[in-house]
């Protein structure tokens, strides 16, 4: 590659990198004057002042339970490897934390870095773990969108993404499966692949691939698998009563079906860019969502504020404090010192 090309490449990186956080704080911005369009924010306030908060409470110890069962299963997701599960929910915690402050997501690169840090694992198996499960996670929230279609009419906008978004994880869940089955000749193809390319350190890369793949390995080991798909549905079992119990916390009385409807939407809706902690974005979702079961605007808006507390803003409270107590720097946690 010629030099002038190189340059205009990582020019193009560069710009690319600092556009994403402006795209996201523009949709921000346009989701959260969608949510409050035509709402008194002064009956918000009433609403969410006659709350029940003992079930907000409640709520918010489901999404807490929702967070230890999924770290349960990422320790599980770690075999043959040990880890300790006290370790792996601190550093989950900080990684949440850092999904919220952070205008790009880099928890991920926060729970890589740290867990082989803490647990002496490499971190391209450590990888492998995290996107077996969020391959899972996105299965099963595919999973619950058919299961709702008998009880509730999906609309266009949600139906046609969660249709694409199945089929591409499914697809991406059987071949995780069969490239750990297959380790060598993955091995061997990718070597073979870079020799032909002349690809510089593809050995070193082979040996990371190969670690992946090690990774991928465990969906297929019969004691593991289906504890896996176990800790899984508890996990979103948990989010959605998490949900309903936001909603009974301000008198919804809809059917459960919303709580599921809700999660599958916001699980969907939150992948898109945004500003940090999902502001604006989680809300409109929320809102677009309970308008389905004809809740609403203010109420639907004071539902979102308060499920956006329990399950994004009262779990960084933990990760702030056990980032507080490891006393770890953005170096440390594999990040950038110089923003993100």
């Amino acid at each position: 590659m010629s030099l002038g090309k190189k340059k205009a490449r990582d020019v193009l990186t560069e710009l690319m990198a600092k556009a994403r956080p402006l795209v996201g704080l523009a949709l921000s911005l346009a989701a959260l004057g969608l949510a409050v369009r035509d709402v008194a924010l002064s009956e918000v306030m009433r609403t969410l002042a006659g709350a029940n908060y003992g079930l907000v409470m409640l709520a918010f110890l489901a999404a807490m339970a929702a967070t230890g069962v999924t770290v349960l299963r990422w320790r599980l997701l770690l075999q043959p490897h040990p880890a300790r599960t006290s370790r792996l929910f601190h550093i989950f915690m900080i990684a949440h934390l850092l999904n919220v402050v952070l205008p790009a997501k880099l928890g991920t690169v926060a729970r890589v870095y740290l867990a082989g840090e803490a647990e002496n694992i490499s971190k391209a198996f450590v990888l492998g773990s995290i996107a077996v499960e969020k391959v899972l996670d996105s299965l099963i929230v595919a999973l619950l969108g058919v299961i709702i279609v008998p009880f509730v009419f999906l609309p266009e906008w949600l139906w046609q993404p969660g249709l694409g978004t199945g089929i591409l994880f499914l697809a991406l869940f059987l071949s995780m499966i069969l490239a750990g089955r297959h380790r060598h000749r993955v091995i061997n193809w990718s070597e073979s692949l870079g020799a032909r390319l002349s690809l510089r350190r593809h050995f070193d890369l082979s040996r990371q691939l190969g670690l992946i793949l090690d990774s991928f390995a465990v969906l297929s080991r019969p004691g593991i698998r289906w504890p896996l798909w176990g800790w899984s549905v508890v996990t979103w079992g948990a989010g959605i009563l998490a949900n309903q119990l936001t909603m009974m916390a301000l008198g919804i009385q809809i059917p459960l079906v919303a709580a599921v409807f809700l999660l599958v939407v916001l699980q969907l809706g939150t992948k898109l860019p945004s500003s940090p902690g999902n502001m604006g974005v989680f809300h409109y979702l929320v809102v677009l969502s309970l308008s389905v079961f004809s809740v609403e605007k203010g109420l639907a808006l004071s539902c979102g504020l308060l499920l956006h507390a329990v399950v994004v803003l009262l779990p960084s409270l933990f990760g702030a404090f056990y980032l507080w107590r490891e006393s770890y720097s953005l170096a440390e946690v594999g990040l950038p010192r110089g923003g993100v």
